[in-house]
Protein backbone atom coordinates (compact mmCIF):
# COMPACT_ATOMS: atom_id res chain seq x y z
CA UNK A 1 0.00 0.00 0.00
CA UNK A 2 1.17 3.17 -1.23
CA UNK A 3 2.01 6.05 1.27
CA UNK A 4 2.17 9.50 -0.31
CA UNK A 5 3.03 11.38 2.36
CA UNK A 6 6.19 9.09 3.19
CA UNK A 7 7.17 9.52 -0.88
CA UNK A 8 6.85 12.93 0.02
CA UNK A 9 9.29 12.67 2.80
CA UNK A 10 11.67 10.88 0.82
CA UNK A 11 11.92 13.43 -2.21
CA UNK A 12 12.75 16.27 0.68
CA UNK A 13 15.34 13.92 1.98
CA UNK A 14 17.37 13.37 -0.86
CA UNK A 15 16.36 16.26 -2.32
CA UNK A 16 19.55 18.81 -1.65
CA UNK A 17 21.60 15.12 -3.18
CA UNK A 18 19.56 15.11 -6.43
CA UNK A 19 20.28 19.27 -7.12
CA UNK A 20 23.64 19.00 -5.85
CA UNK A 21 24.03 16.11 -9.35
CA UNK A 22 23.49 18.63 -11.75
CA UNK A 23 26.16 20.65 -11.07
CA UNK A 24 27.87 20.38 -14.51
CA UNK A 25 31.42 21.27 -12.75
CA UNK A 26 31.30 18.04 -10.14
CA UNK A 27 31.84 14.80 -11.04
CA UNK A 28 29.09 11.90 -9.05
CA UNK A 29 28.30 8.47 -8.61
CA UNK A 30 24.46 7.34 -7.43
CA UNK A 31 23.21 4.61 -6.39
CA UNK A 32 20.00 4.18 -5.62
CA UNK A 33 17.32 1.42 -6.22
CA UNK A 34 14.95 0.35 -9.02
CA UNK A 35 12.37 2.54 -9.31
CA UNK A 36 14.18 5.49 -7.33
CA UNK A 37 14.45 8.03 -10.27
CA UNK A 38 18.15 7.34 -11.39
CA UNK A 39 16.96 7.66 -15.24
CA UNK A 40 15.43 10.68 -14.59
CA UNK A 41 18.30 12.31 -12.63
CA UNK A 42 20.59 11.17 -15.37
CA UNK A 43 17.81 13.34 -18.08
CA UNK A 44 18.43 15.80 -15.85
CA UNK A 45 21.79 15.72 -15.87
CA UNK A 46 22.70 15.70 -19.21
CA UNK A 47 20.25 18.52 -20.51
CA UNK A 48 22.08 20.62 -17.59
CA UNK A 49 25.24 20.02 -19.86
CA UNK A 50 23.89 20.49 -23.11
CA UNK A 51 23.44 24.01 -21.92
CA UNK A 52 26.99 24.52 -21.19
CA UNK A 53 28.18 23.47 -24.65
CA UNK A 54 28.65 24.94 -28.17
CA UNK A 55 27.56 21.64 -30.01
CA UNK A 56 25.48 18.90 -28.59
CA UNK A 57 27.83 15.92 -29.90
CA UNK A 58 30.23 17.55 -26.81
CA UNK A 59 27.88 15.80 -24.42
CA UNK A 60 28.44 12.16 -24.08
CA UNK A 61 26.22 9.71 -22.21
CA UNK A 62 27.11 6.34 -22.12
CA UNK A 63 24.50 3.27 -21.03
CA UNK A 64 25.44 -0.54 -21.58
CA UNK A 65 22.63 -1.59 -24.10
CA UNK A 66 20.71 -0.14 -27.17
CA UNK A 67 17.73 -0.43 -25.33
CA UNK A 68 18.68 1.33 -22.31
CA UNK A 69 20.38 4.90 -25.06
CA UNK A 70 17.12 4.82 -26.88
CA UNK A 71 15.05 5.23 -23.81
CA UNK A 72 17.29 7.72 -22.78
CA UNK A 73 17.16 9.37 -25.86
CA UNK A 74 13.69 9.44 -26.17
CA UNK A 75 13.07 10.77 -22.28
CA UNK A 76 15.17 13.29 -23.98
CA UNK A 77 13.07 14.47 -26.77
CA UNK A 78 9.76 13.88 -25.10
CA UNK A 79 11.38 16.79 -22.40
CA UNK A 80 12.46 19.11 -25.14
CA UNK A 81 8.71 18.40 -26.71
CA UNK A 82 6.80 19.16 -23.96
CA UNK A 83 8.66 22.46 -22.90
CA UNK A 84 8.26 23.46 -26.59
CA UNK A 85 4.85 23.46 -25.92
CA UNK A 86 5.06 25.30 -22.86
CA UNK A 87 3.71 22.75 -20.21
CA UNK A 88 3.29 23.05 -16.59
CA UNK A 89 3.33 19.57 -14.82
CA UNK A 90 2.46 19.45 -10.97
CA UNK A 91 5.16 17.42 -9.93
CA UNK A 92 8.41 19.05 -9.05
CA UNK A 93 10.71 17.00 -10.80
CA UNK A 94 8.73 17.05 -13.96
CA UNK A 95 8.84 20.82 -13.58
CA UNK A 96 12.73 21.00 -13.31
CA UNK A 97 13.06 18.83 -16.21
CA UNK A 98 10.81 20.45 -18.57
CA UNK A 99 12.85 23.54 -16.84
CA UNK A 100 16.16 22.60 -18.11
CA UNK A 101 14.61 21.26 -21.39
CA UNK A 102 13.48 24.94 -21.96
CA UNK A 103 16.61 26.60 -21.35
CA UNK A 104 18.65 23.14 -23.59
CA UNK A 105 15.99 24.47 -26.43
CA UNK A 106 16.95 28.26 -26.06
CA UNK A 107 20.79 27.13 -26.38
CA UNK A 108 19.80 25.13 -29.37
CA UNK A 109 17.83 28.22 -31.44
CA UNK A 110 20.73 30.12 -30.86
CA UNK A 111 23.28 28.08 -32.11
CA UNK A 112 21.47 26.67 -34.96
CA UNK A 113 21.15 23.17 -33.52
CA UNK A 114 17.90 22.41 -34.56
CA UNK A 115 17.38 19.46 -32.11
CA UNK A 116 13.65 19.13 -32.32
CA UNK A 117 14.76 17.63 -36.23
CA UNK A 118 17.73 16.52 -35.16
CA UNK A 119 17.62 14.17 -32.36
CA UNK A 120 21.03 12.11 -34.09
CA UNK A 121 22.84 14.42 -32.65
CA UNK A 122 22.52 13.78 -28.94
CA UNK A 123 25.55 11.19 -28.45
CA UNK A 124 23.70 8.72 -26.24
CA UNK A 125 25.35 5.28 -27.25
CA UNK A 126 26.53 2.13 -25.60
CA UNK A 127 30.09 1.57 -24.60
CA UNK A 128 30.56 -0.83 -27.30
CA UNK A 129 29.59 1.72 -29.97
CA UNK A 130 31.86 4.46 -28.65
CA UNK A 131 34.36 2.36 -28.52
CA UNK A 132 34.41 1.35 -31.95
CA UNK A 133 33.86 5.20 -32.96
CA UNK A 134 37.53 5.70 -31.31
CA UNK A 135 38.96 2.92 -33.10
CA UNK A 136 37.62 4.36 -36.44
CA UNK A 137 39.15 7.17 -35.90
CA UNK A 138 42.86 5.96 -34.98
CA UNK A 139 43.47 3.09 -37.64
CA UNK A 140 46.89 3.45 -37.08
CA UNK A 141 47.25 3.11 -33.21
CA UNK A 142 44.34 0.63 -32.95
CA UNK A 143 46.29 -1.28 -35.74
CA UNK A 144 43.12 -2.65 -37.08
CA UNK A 145 43.37 -0.13 -39.97
CA UNK A 146 39.77 -0.97 -41.25
CA UNK A 147 36.56 0.08 -39.57
CA UNK A 148 35.93 -2.14 -36.48
CA UNK A 149 33.26 -4.08 -35.68
CA UNK A 150 31.74 -5.54 -32.76
CA UNK A 151 31.29 -9.44 -32.28
CA UNK A 152 28.26 -10.89 -30.48
CA UNK A 153 30.70 -14.05 -30.42
CA UNK A 154 33.41 -13.03 -29.14
CA UNK A 155 34.47 -16.79 -27.43
CA UNK A 156 36.38 -17.53 -30.57
CA UNK A 157 38.37 -14.70 -30.61
CA UNK A 158 39.24 -15.39 -26.55
CA UNK A 159 40.71 -18.96 -27.93
CA UNK A 160 42.53 -17.08 -30.88
CA UNK A 161 44.33 -14.84 -27.96
CA UNK A 162 44.88 -17.35 -26.15
CA UNK A 163 46.65 -19.89 -28.62
CA UNK A 164 48.88 -16.81 -29.61
CA UNK A 165 49.81 -16.67 -25.87
CA UNK A 166 50.70 -20.36 -25.68
CA UNK A 167 52.63 -20.27 -29.15
CA UNK A 168 54.68 -17.92 -27.78
CA UNK A 169 56.90 -20.18 -25.47
CA UNK A 170 59.81 -20.12 -27.37
CA UNK A 171 59.98 -16.46 -27.71
CA UNK A 172 61.52 -13.73 -24.80
CA UNK A 173 58.36 -12.45 -23.80
CA UNK A 174 57.65 -10.96 -20.02
CA UNK A 175 54.77 -13.74 -19.59
CA UNK A 176 57.02 -16.63 -21.04
CA UNK A 177 57.56 -17.93 -17.54
CA UNK A 178 54.19 -17.85 -16.40
CA UNK A 179 53.00 -19.71 -19.16
CA UNK A 180 55.65 -22.03 -18.44
CA UNK A 181 54.80 -22.28 -14.66
CA UNK A 182 50.73 -23.16 -15.78
CA UNK A 183 52.08 -25.86 -18.64
CA UNK A 184 53.53 -27.60 -15.57
CA UNK A 185 51.37 -28.06 -13.20
CA UNK A 186 48.84 -28.66 -16.49
CA UNK A 187 50.83 -31.17 -16.86
CA UNK A 188 51.60 -30.08 -20.17
CA UNK A 189 47.76 -30.27 -21.45
CA UNK A 190 48.22 -27.21 -24.34
CA UNK A 191 44.33 -27.49 -24.88
CA UNK A 192 43.69 -27.37 -21.21
CA UNK A 193 45.40 -24.33 -20.62
CA UNK A 194 44.13 -22.65 -23.25
CA UNK A 195 40.50 -23.39 -22.22
CA UNK A 196 41.45 -21.61 -19.19
CA UNK A 197 43.36 -18.46 -20.32
CA UNK A 198 40.32 -18.16 -22.38
CA UNK A 199 37.59 -18.88 -19.84
CA UNK A 200 39.61 -15.67 -18.09
CA UNK A 201 39.15 -13.53 -20.77
CA UNK A 202 35.28 -13.09 -20.68
CA UNK A 203 36.14 -11.47 -16.96
CA UNK A 204 39.37 -9.60 -17.15
CA UNK A 205 37.41 -6.61 -15.83
CA UNK A 206 37.75 -8.23 -12.24
CA UNK A 207 41.44 -9.40 -12.39
CA UNK A 208 42.83 -7.00 -14.92
CA UNK A 209 43.62 -4.02 -12.47
CA UNK A 210 45.00 -6.57 -10.14
CA UNK A 211 47.66 -7.11 -12.42
CA UNK A 212 48.19 -4.01 -13.33
CA UNK A 213 48.85 -2.37 -10.00
CA UNK A 214 52.01 -4.62 -8.62
CA UNK A 215 52.00 -2.79 -5.20
CA UNK A 216 48.31 -4.60 -4.31
CA UNK A 217 48.46 -6.30 -1.17
CA UNK A 218 45.77 -8.90 -2.88
CA UNK A 219 48.61 -9.72 -5.13
CA UNK A 220 51.12 -11.14 -2.52
CA UNK A 221 52.65 -14.48 -2.62
CA UNK A 222 50.94 -15.89 0.70
CA UNK A 223 47.61 -14.29 0.07
CA UNK A 224 47.71 -16.15 -3.65
CA UNK A 225 48.70 -19.49 -1.74
CA UNK A 226 45.51 -18.83 0.65
CA UNK A 227 43.24 -18.50 -2.31
CA UNK A 228 44.63 -21.61 -3.96
CA UNK A 229 44.62 -23.69 -0.26
CA UNK A 230 40.41 -22.73 -0.12
CA UNK A 231 40.03 -23.87 -3.71
CA UNK A 232 41.96 -27.35 -2.58
CA UNK A 233 39.66 -27.61 0.07
CA UNK A 234 36.79 -26.88 -0.95
CA UNK A 235 37.41 -29.60 -4.20
CA UNK A 236 38.59 -32.29 -1.28
CA UNK A 237 34.77 -31.42 0.73
CA UNK A 238 33.56 -31.83 -2.91
CA UNK A 239 35.11 -35.58 -3.46
CA UNK A 240 34.51 -36.73 -0.06
CA UNK A 241 30.52 -36.01 0.13
CA UNK A 242 30.65 -37.67 -3.16
CA UNK A 243 31.86 -41.19 -0.96
CA UNK A 244 29.11 -42.98 0.74
CA UNK A 245 29.70 -44.12 5.03
CA UNK A 246 28.99 -47.16 4.11
CA UNK A 247 31.48 -47.72 1.29
CA UNK A 248 34.15 -45.54 3.36
CA UNK A 249 35.29 -48.34 5.04
CA UNK A 250 35.64 -51.07 2.84
CA UNK A 251 37.63 -48.09 0.34
CA UNK A 252 40.06 -48.10 2.98
CA UNK A 253 40.86 -51.81 3.11
CA UNK A 254 41.29 -52.00 -0.53
CA UNK A 255 43.64 -48.91 -0.37
CA UNK A 256 45.82 -50.66 2.18
CA UNK A 257 45.50 -53.85 0.48
CA UNK A 258 47.25 -52.13 -2.36
CA UNK A 259 49.75 -50.35 -0.59
CA UNK A 260 50.96 -53.13 1.40
CA UNK A 261 51.71 -55.55 -1.70
CA UNK A 262 53.26 -53.38 -3.96
CA UNK A 263 56.27 -54.54 -6.06
CA UNK A 264 58.12 -51.68 -6.44
CA UNK A 265 56.91 -48.81 -3.82
CA UNK A 266 59.02 -46.22 -5.53
CA UNK A 267 57.18 -46.35 -8.94
CA UNK A 268 53.84 -45.63 -7.26
CA UNK A 269 54.72 -43.12 -4.16
CA UNK A 270 51.25 -42.23 -4.06
CA UNK A 271 49.42 -45.24 -3.40
CA UNK A 272 51.99 -46.18 -1.14
CA UNK A 273 50.37 -43.45 1.62
CA UNK A 274 47.74 -45.35 1.80
CA UNK A 275 49.31 -48.22 3.50
CA UNK A 276 47.96 -48.39 7.19
CA UNK A 277 45.30 -45.61 6.54
CA UNK A 278 42.32 -46.63 9.12
CA UNK A 279 40.48 -43.45 8.31
CA UNK A 280 39.52 -40.90 5.06
CA UNK A 281 42.28 -37.51 5.62
CA UNK A 282 40.55 -34.59 6.51
CA UNK A 283 39.54 -32.35 3.38
CA UNK A 284 42.57 -29.38 4.26
CA UNK A 285 45.12 -28.63 1.72
CA UNK A 286 48.17 -30.35 3.73
CA UNK A 287 46.37 -33.63 3.21
CA UNK A 288 45.75 -33.32 -0.84
CA UNK A 289 48.52 -35.96 -1.23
Amino acid sequence: MNNPHASQAHQVVDAQQRAAALDPTRSFIVQAPAGSGKTELLTQRTLALLQTVQAPEEVIAITFTRKAAGEMRARIMQALSRAAKGEHPRADHERLTLDLAGRVLAQSRKHGWELESSPARLRIQTIDSLSSGLVSRMPLLSRLGAHGRISGDPEAMYMEAARATVAELDRDTPWTSSVQTLLRHLDNDLDKTCELIAGMLPQREQWLRHLADRSNRQLQRHRLELALERAVEEALSEARELIPDQEAEQLLRLADFAASRLPDPEKVPRLRQCADLRDLPDCLSQELP
